[in-house]
């Protein structure tokens, strides 16, 4: 269990850091995973933009990491991947902090790799695995978009 969204991050950027002078982008998949997407791209050192609002350049040639808070279905990450696969990645890479085991697998099909540093046995909603599921004020992804613009090499 994560105390919130950014130690959700913070665990996925640590399994994550393999990509970090791989000319990577982070890609928050809604507005939800950008506290998680933050902390990922912090780790990397890498830019972050948020999927269809702050691109953050061509992705041709690079390493896309789209990120989720949790996958309960899967629809939102499979979207989101296929959306930064149109782009032209040379590899796309899901970060998913915890997620329902048959949904997380079934995007392998859309992914290249799949990182989730907790797999739990018995799924039940995303919220169960964060002890602060509040949801994220505007402001609060602004401030994160905006931030994370000085923490890329």
């Amino acid at each position: 269990m994560y105390s919130d969204r950014s130690e959700a991050g913070r665990w996925l950027g640590r399994r994550l850091r393999r990509y970090r002078s791989q000319d990577a982008v982070v890609i928050a998949a809604r507005p939800g995973a950008v506290p998680v997407a933050y902390e990922v791209a912090a780790a990397l050192e890498a830019p972050l933009e948020l999927l269809g609002r702050t691109p953050a350049g061509p992705l041709a040639g690079r390493t896309a990491i789209v990120v989720v808070e949790g996958v309960a279905t899967g629809r939102t990450a499979r979207t989101a991947c296929e959306a930064a696969r149109a782009r032209g990645p040379r590899r796309l890479v899901l970060g998913v902090p915890v997620g329902a085991p048959e949904a997380v697998d079934a995007l392998q099909e859309v992914a290249d790799e799949v990182e989730r540093p907790l797999t739990p046995t018995f799924f039940g909603a995303i919220g169960d695995y964060y002890l602060d599921d509040s949801p994220v004020p505007d402001a609060e992804v602004t401030r994160l978009l905006e931030r994370s613009a000085t923490l890329a090499r």
